[in-house]
């Protein structure tokens, strides 16, 4: 009967060396093997294994591979020169163009549209309608009539006052604006004026052409129909019972052709000239001054020009501070 030793393996744990024995055995018979496993020395428990000794081997990194990134502000404190350098270079440029530059001035009148003669009962609708129309008139600003009469009446060539002069609706109202521009106070206020008469003329003649042309042809056919009835009056004339019946019927006829001519004659009139009323379209508030945009743009362009100098500055400075790491990136 073959025996075999037990076998001792040494195997690692947290705090030292832990020797472990087994039995190893190769017996003929149960009795031997019970002897053996009862004289083998018992397998003695690992050691737990801590968990801050786990933590503490998984918190090990490797050093950082380059410098720190530096942000905006840690920028403009290391470099503050390099940072509003172009801030003071572009605010200075930007300043020297504002005062360099020549204003452009700008002048306003207002137009009114509706009529004055107005019942109350229907003065809500009425608004209502001189809104819209406002609206409409106002594009009629940019037609070729209007502009060639304004740039006439101003002294300026039909380019210029198509470019300087134009026309909106104030909301809410039955207003029209009419602005214009001008490379000083006189041409602005005279392009303004100009532009509003040659639009309110417009305006009126595009209004009342068809009601004109209608009444007038009404006019006509009442004013033949008068002289065909003084024709037949005249032929009339005579002694004759029937004759004198006939003259007395064509007598009303005459008068009542009469009467009805001389109403499309005052249609027709209204039709063309102011009538009591009023012209629907009226020049409330011509323009007396202009207004200079120079401290506008003047505060404008510096605004822009601080700001982008700023932005080119931090820009500057980031990539001076960062310039370590921007190398430790490359290599």
């Amino acid at each position: 009967m073959r025996q075999k030793r037990n076998q001792e393996t040494e195997t690692p744990v947290a705090n030292g060396t832990h020797r472990v024995s087994w039995p190893k055995v190769w017996a003929d018979s149960p009795a031997q093997t019970a002897e053996s496993e009862a004289t083998a020395t018992p397998t003695q428990p690992a050691a737990p294994v801590e968990p801050a000794a786990v933590a503490a081997a998984a918190a090990v990194t490797p050093r950082d591979a380059g410098p720190r990134t530096a942000g905006p502000f840690e920028a403009f404190v290391r470099h503050p020169i390099l940072t509003l350098l172009p801030v003071l270079l572009l605010a200075g440029a930007a300043l020297y163009v504002g005062l360099a530059r020549d204003p452009i001035y700008t002048a306003k009148a207002r137009i009114n549209v509706g009529r004055s003669n107005v019942p109350p009962y229907v003065l809500q609708n009425v608004i209502g309608g001189s809104q819209t129309l406002a609206a409409s008139y106002a594009r009629v600003i940019s037609t070729d009539d209007v502009v060639r009469q304004a740039a006439r009446g101003a002294g300026v060539s039909p380019a210029t006052a198509q470019r300087d002069l134009s026309a909106s609706p104030i909301p809410g109202s039955t207003l029209i604006q009419v602005e214009a521009t001008g490379p000083d106070r006189r041409a602005a206020v005279t392009l303004s004026n100009e532009g509003a008469r040659s639009l309110i003329q417009y305006v009126k003649k595009i209004t009342s052409d068809n009601v004109a042309k209608a009444a007038l042809r009404r006019y006509r056919k009442a004013q033949a129909r008068v002289g065909r009835l003084q024709t037949r009056l005249i032929n009339l004339r005579g002694p004759g019972r029937k004759r004198a019946l006939a003259y007395a019927r064509t007598l009303v006829d005459f008068e009542a052709a009469k009467l009805q001519a001389s109403n499309l004659a005052g249609l027709y009139r209204a039709s063309t000239t102011d009538v009591a009323g009023g012209s629907p379209v009226r020049l409330i508030a011509p323009a007396a001054s202009a207004s200079s945009d120079f401290r506008t743009m003047l505060e404008r362009l510096i605004l822009i020009g601080v700001l982008g100098g700023l932005v080119v500055g931090l820009a500057l400075a980031l990539l001076r501070a960062n310039r370590g790491r921007i190398r430790a990136i490359r290599e």
